[in-house]
């Protein structure tokens, strides 16, 4: 692909991941519930920035936005 399409998409770090599991398997209080992490949502192309940031320009990631447009266009191809 030659860019990055404008999606938000919900993160969490992977250590609050582990708290969390921990937390729910020592608490009697959360047996038989579901929990939700989220912190904030990121869009892809601030993640492409911060691996082509952390990994080099080599990294073969793309930190350019498409328009949804073409990404409509696209869809008609390529499901």
């Amino acid at each position: 692909m030659g860019g990055v399409p404008r999606i938000n998409f919900p993160m969490v770090d992977v250590r609050d991941v582990a708290k969390a599991h921990f937390a729910a398997a020592t608490r009697p209080e959360a047996a038989g519930r579901r929990f939700v992490l989220c912190r904030e949502g990121i869009w892809f192309q601030e993640m492409a920035e911060v691996l082509t940031a952390e990994f080099g320009p080599n990294y073969g990631t793309k930190t350019n936005q498409i328009p949804f447009w073409l990404i409509k266009v696209a869809s008609w191809f390529d499901a």
